[in-house]
């Protein structure tokens, strides 16, 4: 099914961000920097269209799933991964 393999990728994502998020001054050149924070920003919008979809979807094809443990963005962090761009 296709909703459910989008929820494994949404898993592998948040995996991926969570690495890089820990990696990003300490390990990470400025050019791997700015990649990084696109690749943040774009996992903060696909974080919004899952939540979503994925209260609506098995209703209407009438399965379960266990959702997964959703990330919620912390404003502060992004602003600060912001400033260490400059």
């Amino acid at each position: 099914m296709l909703f459910l393999d989008m929820i494994k990728i949404y898993n592998i994502y948040y995996i991926l961000i969570t690495e890089i998020l820990d990696r990003y001054k300490k390990q990470l050149s400025l050019p791997e920097m700015e990649k990084a924070f696109k690749m943040y920003a774009s996992f903060i919008s696909f974080n919004d269209v899952v939540k979503r979809e994925a209260n609506s979807i098995p209703m209407v094809f009438g399965f379960v799933f266990k959702p997964p443990n959703y990330y919620i963005p912390d404003i502060k962090l992004q602003k600060t991964l912001e400033k260490i761009l400059i």
